[in-house]
Order: structure tokens, then sequence, then C-alpha cells
């Protein structure tokens, strides 16, 4: 059997791919934007999930396709997009890629969701990402396995490190109402037998499952059984209010998380989750105190998540990522959506602006200089009704490189295009360009936006 794993570098992929190892019958192909490590019996393909060909060429020969991947971090030096729209890009690649090579099978590790919230509007930015993600993988005719997890315990697992760096650096804790809700929490040695239960099941039929302890606590039990284990005495006191905009300051001073992971994550905390009882993995499962006993033991603080390093790793690049959301309605597609930018940004910008279209290529000119602004190439190849591309090829304001983009794509289910510019890499100096050219980008887009909900 051929698996793809999607976020293979993470610290759930890296645990599977370590359990999957003595397994021969699997051919094993681990994709990362950046793969730097060396397993045995593994093959490392670089792969951008915003790239639809990478995605594409990494499906190739797959049966089954493991997703893993949650964007909680910048992607570029400058980030114009949420981290829910990121999310949904890359898993709108990736069910495109599966289509394309008839994969057989997907299996998403997601979240688990608050049972108490009937609307979907009701969810925090964080648990409406997750939810989206599992709507776009299941509204293919590929089967996809669904598993939503409660907080993953593992040495490297994220959410929980940032539990037990507050312990481990504070002395006094203070409790607001919030931490006395209650959640559940999972192994991360539970989860990949999961995965890999999964992995090798042969039914091909879409399934939905939680994976959790079987035990509930709140967060303010949670907090004290990890000082028990630490062997640390913490002075816990009550107080009636923590604004969330205030705890997210409070987690990032004293946990050194970056604010980008924390500012969604934070959003979550307000909910109860745990699992459901109808829903719960048919597989007995590590408890609470022994998750917490092998894991705290062996954690050291000094060793960060990598998706807190990675927040930094953007920042050497001069490069932009910008992405928006539009609702669609009336009928029109991403073409015609790419049609109507075309059109009304001259009269936006009118008189300053000019657009000049020949049969592949569209010119920006500003008024009164002959070189273009912007030059792009429509990639007709790789357009259709729902998806329109092209390349950023030169311009005054553009460094040319071969991974420059404008794209207009329909998602879930062509109810919502997005507008998304990737790896754009301006030639003004940078600081130049964050006070111009990048906010004057988000102020057009914004307004596009604006124009096309009136037309609707």
């Amino acid at each position: 059997m051929r698996v793809t794993i999607a976020g293979a570098s993470g610290f759930v992929g890296q645990l599977l791919l370590e359990k999957l190892k003595s397994h021969s019958q699997l051919k094993i192909k681990a994709l990362s934007r950046n793969p730097s490590l060396i397993s045995e019996n593994i093959t490392w393909q670089t792969c951008d999930l915003f790239s639809l060909s990478d995605c594409e060429e990494a499906m190739r020969e797959t049966d089954v396709a493991i997703y893993l991947i949650h964007s909680m971090v910048p992607t570029a030096r400058l980030d114009q997009g949420s981290f829910q729209d990121y999310d949904l890009l890359m898993a709108d690649n990736f069910i495109r890629a599966c289509e394309l090579h008839n994969v057989k099978k997907i299996i998403y590790l997601g979240g688990m969701l608050p049972q108490t919230i009937r609307q979907e509007t009701q969810l925090s930015w964080h648990l409406r990402s997750r939810l989206e993600v599992e709507k776009v993988l299941n509204q293919s005719k590929i089967p996809c396995v669904t598993l939503r997890a409660g907080m993953i315990v593992e040495k490297l697992g994220s959410s929980f490190d940032l539990f037990v760096r507050l312990v481990g650096m504070m002395k006094v804790i203070p409790l607001p109402s919030w931490s006395y809700l209650r959640t559940e929490v999972v192994d991360g040695l539970d989860v990949v037998d999961v995965l890999e239960n999964e992995i090798l099941n042969e039914k091909f039929e879409k399934r939905q499952f939680d994976l959790g302890c079987g035990e509930i606590l709140t967060y303010a039990s949670l907090l004290k059984k990890i000082s028990a284990v630490m062997d640390k005495k913490i002075l816990f006191f009550n107080i009636p209010l923590m604004p969330f905009e205030l705890l997210k300051y409070f987690f990032v001073i004293t946990t050194k998380a970056p604010f980008a992971f924390i500012n969604p994550l934070v959003g979550s905390l307000k909910y109860e989750i745990y699992s459901r009882d109808n829903a719960r993995y048919p597989m007995p499962f590590r408890s609470i105190n022994e998750t917490i006993h092998r894991v705290v033991n062996t954690k050291n603080l000094s060793e960060q998540p990598k998706i807190f390093q990675s927040a930094g790793s953007f920042k050497k690049k001069k490069r932009v990522r910008s992405v928006q959301r539009f609702m669609k309605k009336n009928g029109l597609h991403a073409d015609a959506i790419s049609f109507a930018y075309l059109h009304w940004l001259p009269r936006f910008l009118n008189p300053f602006l000019k657009v000049v279209k020949t049969n592949h290529t569209v010119a920006f000119h500003f008024w009164g200089l002959k070189k273009p602004l912007l030059m792009l190439e429509h990639v007709y190849k790789r357009s259709s009704q729902n998806r329109q591309i092209y390349f950023i090829t030169g311009g005054l304001l553009a460094v040319k490189n071969n991974k420059s983009r404008l794209e207009f794509r329909e998602v879930l289910d062509d109810n919502t295009v997005m507008a998304a510019i990737h790896e754009f890499e301006p030639s003004l100096p940078w600081w130049l360009y964050r006070l111009t050219q990048a906010p004057l980008h988000l102020l057009v887009m914004n307004k596009f936006g604006n124009w096309l909900r009136s037309k609707m």
C-alpha cells in the first residue's frame, strides 16, 4: 500500500513515521516544505501545499493520503491573510490533487468540537477553520476518515506545551473563570495508534471519530496535575475575570510562544470540549495520569515545539502572501470574477492606472510611465472555470521569480471565491513596500470585495 503523509515533519507526523517504519508492506512518502530529515524506508519529497502543481506531483502513486496540516504560524515575511484562509487553500489543493490521482482513502486529523454549539458562526476562528478543512476533505467522493482529537499530549505538542511551560516558569498562577471549563486530552501515542489502524484498515468509507482519553477534567485541574508531576509548588488562586485579549499576552509573556500561534488558540479556551459518547474511537486509551507522567517527565523546557521555531523562519526571504475571501452568489465563477477584477481595477484607480490585456498577458501601467508596474501571464493550461491563475512575470514593482502568482479560485462547494497572491517579491526596499504598495494592495482587494458584494 502506498501512503503519502502531508505534514510529516510535525510532531504527530514524526511519531507516525516512526510507527510505520516496521510495516514493510507500506511504501511511505513524507511531504514537507523543507524536508531535512532522513528516515529509513521513507521517501521525503518537497511539497508546498499552497502550490497545486506541487500537490499534484506529490499525490502521484498514492493509495492512502494522510492530512496533518494546521496553519497557525506565518507563511511569509508579510502575511496579508488569516490562518483560516490559508488552511482552506491548502486543503483545497490537497483534495484536488487526491481527486486527480484517484486516491482511495483520506485520513484527516482535525480537532474536537464543542457539543453545545449548533451554529458554525458561534465557533472561534480556530475551531471554525478545523471544521472548514473537514468539510473540504469530505466534499469529495473519496472516502475520508475524520479523526477529531482533543488536546494532544506529547513532548513537542504545541498546545499542551503551553500549559507545561506556564507551570514550569511561574510560581503563582491566576485561575480565571474559563479555567474551570471542561476539556479532554489524548495521548500522542494513542493518536498515532489510531492513525496506524486506519491506514491498515481496508475499509474505504467515510467515517468520523472523536479521540480522547475518556476522562474529562477542567483546565485548572490539568494545570494542577502538571505541577504535581513536576513536583513544583504553585500558588493557584481564583480571579473573577481575565479578558481573552489580556490572556493572549499573558501566555506570550509567560511561555515565550509566538503571538501568531497564541492568538487563534486562546479563542478556543472559552468552550467545553470533550468527546461524544457515540463517536469515541473503539480502542482503549491511556489514562490521563499515565499520559502526563510519560510526557512531563521526559520534557525539556529549553526544547521548543517546531511550530514555535518556524514562526520566524520566513523572515529571511522578502516574500509576501496575500489572501482574501469573497462570498459567491448569482452563479458567478472564478473566471468571471477574475475578469471583473481586471476591468474594475482601472476604473477604481482612474486616471492613475491603466490595464492593457493581450491574449496571454496583462500589464498594469501607471499614468506617465512607459514601463508597466506589473506584468502578468495568464496560464490558460492551468486555469479553469473555477480556478484562474496568472504568473507575476515582472514590472517595476516586482522581482521576477518562478513562483510568484495571482489566483482566483472557488472553494467550499463553490460557495466561496478566494483571491490569493503567493510568493510575491517586491522590488521596492522592504520598509518602503510596507508603507506604500502593501497597504494599497490590501485596500484595493477590500474595495473590490465590497464592490463584488454590491453587484450580487
